[in-house]
């Protein structure tokens, strides 16, 4: 396995890989945004950020949220010069797409509980439009993932309640949880939905939802983060064991443990095209890792 170490100078909460794979965006704990580029993040650009980002499903724009409730919309085609500033009421703790042009804004603050008129807001891109999302969230919201192509929406607040939604349809029934989440994570095809409860890693079938999760495997720390391949068959996890796991979605394969010089991990992504994989952790540390060794 082939490792890069490129330092991005503090803790690194959220990263996502462009959907050409060409860009990696990481979000660090001093509200900057950094863009890395090459395939073993060769090049890099910092830029005014926050601590949530996401690229659009078209890959024209890149999102980055502050804890201030800031919100930046770049062109990336020229991200350096071109944004677009919009403002929520409270710190945003996650971005998610769930259309081509439309991103959920989540709000709250990772280990604090807190209450809002409304937790979760949809931004219309092309109009820059926000509404608040049909859904009586008004706890911070911990983590979010989103599936544009069903238009699906999964998040967990700081009170351990579990959401499903498809945003067209009647609210569904959270799932309460035993234990905090971290980290949620959409497979491929929409039909998983992985989840941080604590040390744990949950697994959950998204069209019996709501339904009992199946325990696929355990860290020896707070699991931080998760990432599907894109064939959907191996999930990793990181955690403050300082390790990445992979765990066979299916059960075909043993599970894997492996340590990275970055700390405890903070954050992970995998590349579309499978072949990298990018650890981040508290020291603001970077690893790649060459999934095709």
């Amino acid at each position: 396995m082939l490792t890069r170490e490129a330092a991005a100078g503090s803790a690194i909460h959220a990263m996502v890989f462009s959907p050409d794979g060409e860009t990696l965006a990481t979000a660090c704990a001093t509200n900057r945004v950094c863009l890395w580029r090459g395939p073993f993040l060769d090049e890099a650009h910092q830029l005014l950020g926050g601590t949530a980002v996401a690229f659009s499903p078209t890959g024209r724009h890149l999102l980055s949220g502050s804890g201030f409730g800031h919100l930046r919309i770049r062109d990336t085609a020229d991200p350096l010069t071109k944004e677009k500033l919009v403002s929520f009421p409270g710190p945003i703790s996650g971005i998610a797409f769930v259309g081509r042009e439309q991103a959920v804004v989540t709000l709250g603050q990772a280990g604090r509980e807190n209450f809002y008129p409304v937790s979760l807001w949809l931004l219309n891109l092309q109009t820059g439009a926000q509404a608040r999302l049909g859904v009586d969230c008004r706890n911070g919201v911990r983590a979010v993932a989103g599936f544009p192509e069903r238009r699906l929406l999964a998040w967990a607040t700081d009170n351990r309640q579990l959401f499903v939604q498809d945003i067209t349809r009647a609210p569904s029934k959270p799932q309460v949880l035993k234990k905090d989440c971290r980290a949620v994570a959409l497979a491929p095809d929409g039909k998983a939905l992985a989840v941080a409860a604590d040390w744990d890693v949950l697994l959950f079938d998204v069209d019996k939802w709501p339904s009992p999760p199946t325990v696929i495997g355990r860290h020896t720390g707070m699991v931080t983060s998760l990432a599907f391949t894109p064939d959907g068959r191996t999930l990793l996890s990181g955690g403050w064991d300082e390790t990445v796991r992979t765990w066979d979605v299916h059960g075909t394969r043993p599970p894997a443990a492996f340590t990275w010089p970055v700390g405890r991990v903070t954050s992970l992504t995998v590349a579309p095209d499978g072949l990298r994989a990018v650890v981040g952790g508290e020291t603001g540390t970077l690893s790649v890792w060459d999934l095709d060794d």
